[in-house]
Order: C-alpha cells, then structure tokens, then sequence
C-alpha cells in the first residue's frame, strides 16, 4: 500500500517465496563482500539481486524515481536491508518492542475498533 497525498493504493506484489530466496541471496552476497571474499564477484551479485528485488517489491510501486520511501515491512521483510535497493532512499523504522505478555501490542483496522493490549 502506498500513501501519497494523491491517494492511497494497494499493489500486488512479487511472490513471497521468490522475495524470500532473492534476500538470502542478497545477504549472502553482503556478507561474502565484507569478507572480502572475491569482492569483484560479490559486488557484482549485490547490484543484481537488489536490481531483482528492486523489480518485486519497489518497481510496481510507480513512485518517481529517487523518491523518499518509508517501508513498514512484515514477515520475512524486517531482515531486508532496505537502503541496499537502488535508485530509492528508502528506511525501515524500528519495530516497536513486544508487549510483556508477548501477545499482540493491540489491534486495528477497517471496521475493527481498535482493542489495546493486555
């Protein structure tokens, strides 16, 4: 979903299973770079997979390029490294922390009432 001050859409994004394999990837090639392991190789890989992962997840987007971009990740995208996607500033803010109870911090939504942790 993206918020704009045209509008709010939903898009339909890459498969998760492909997002998945694409971000093991990436982080392999990240940590094989700060190895120092074949950096030419590596570094070649990185601009690939984050090219790859520009195309599932930022490119169906339509925001102009170079456009400043909050992601509100779920799931398997909280260990994405979003600055590493091109042409985008993107950021990730931090989670909140769980609740003590390890339940949820609360929920809401379209035609909930919002009913507070605990």
């Amino acid at each position: 979903m993206t918020v704009t001050r045209s509008g709010i859409r939903l898009h339909e994004l890459g498969p998760i299973a492909t997002v998945e394999e694409e971000k093991r990837y990436l982080l392999f090639t990240m940590h094989r770079l700060l190895s120092g392991r074949s950096a030419a190789a590596a570094t070649d890989a990185l601009a690939l997979t984050a090219a790859r992962l520009d195309d599932l997840l930022l490119a169906p987007l339509e925001l102009p390029a170079g456009a400043h971009l909050v992601v509100v990740p779920t799931g398997v995208l909280h260990s994405l490294p979003w600055p590493s996607c091109r042409g985008w500033r993107a950021e990730a803010p931090p989670s909140p922390p769980a609740p003590p109870s390890g339940g949820p911090a609360g929920r809401a939504g379209p035609g909930r009432r919002r009913t507070p942790p605990g």
